[in-house]
């Protein structure tokens, strides 16, 4: 391959990255809706805050019983339904969306906030890292290499 085609394969990577990525994220959702699984059952939203706290102190400590990683705080767990229903789709080449299909979704929503979706930075940072970078930077090489 000579320099030139090797530039032209770099500047079309270039018009394409934003709509790799997307694609690498909705290839990728499994893992990334792992994580945020794993944040809502340790009772975080995407600040690295707690989503929230029971009214209930019995029920807190039923809660806690059941599921000790979230540390009596609210995990958005109880059926399982909600973050089992998880989904992530694509907008457009630079955004997504991320919501529960579960019925429940839109009382949960509107009592703990927006903020209980989407990955917090740490979560963020272990999906780049682990997931997205070494599949974005794979498809890229294919792309440039041929």
């Amino acid at each position: 391959m000579t320099i030139e085609e090797k530039y032209k394969r770099f500047e079309f990577l270039k018009t394409r990255l934003s709509t790799i990525g997307m694609e690498v994220l909705i290839d990728k959702n499994k893992e990334y809706l792992d994580l945020q699984r794993e944040q809502m059952s340790s009772g975080y939203d995407n600040n690295g805050e707690r989503i929230g706290v029971y009214a209930n102190p019995a029920y807190e400590r039923a809660e806690q019983i059941m599921n000790p990683k979230a540390g009596g705080y609210v995990d958005l767990k109880f059926g399982g339904d909600f973050q089992a229903e998880l989904t992530l789709r694509a907008v457009s080449s630079k955004k997504f969306i991320e919501y529960s299909q579960d019925e429940k979704a839109v009382k949960l929503t509107k009592k703990y906030g927006n903020d209980i979706y989407f990955l917090n930075p740490t979560n963020l940072s272990t999906f780049r890292r682990n997931d997205f970078m070494p599949e974005l930077k794979y498809r890229s090489e294919k792309i440039i290499n041929g």
